[in-house]
């Protein structure tokens, strides 16, 4: 776990009221995984963009970042083995999609990906993006 790289996540992309809160969880192997589970809920909306194409795999997930200016390396928050790793993108998005929810950071602090956990219907995917 990088606790510099998941500061710039959470200070992009979770509510004011909810960032302390949410990095105190994070820092606390006892607690991650349940902030990770309820962090679509702590996502500011004002930065989410809604990814409504239907998802087959996790190429077309990766065809759909590359139009932005990402980098290949990612930072990984998820509730698997991956979990507060620095990894290739691809290699985690095929560890993650469709194993939700996790936070793909792709330009930390300005760029992401989130993926809510799946129940009735797909998960929810949303591009997070903070200029």
């Amino acid at each position: 776990m990088d606790i510099q790289t998941e500061k710039l996540i959470i200070n992009a992309f979770i509510a004011d009221r909810k960032k302390e809160r949410v990095l105190y969880e994070l820092s606390k192997p006892d607690k991650r995984e349940g902030c990770v589970l309820k962090l679509e809920h702590y996502i500011d909306t004002r930065f989410c963009f809604e990814i409504k194409e239907k998802i087959s795999s996790y190429e077309q997930v990766y065809d759909i970042l590359k139009k932005y200016k990402i980098s290949q390396e990612c930072y990984v928050i998820s509730l698997d083995e991956d979990d507060g790793k620095f990894m290739e993108l691809s290699a985690a998005l095929e560890s993650c999609v469709f194993f939700g929810p996790f936070l793909i950071s792709l330009v930390h602090g300005k760029v992401a990906y989130f993926e809510g956990e799946q129940s009735y219907g797909a998960p929810s995917r949303y591009l997070l993006i903070k200029d």
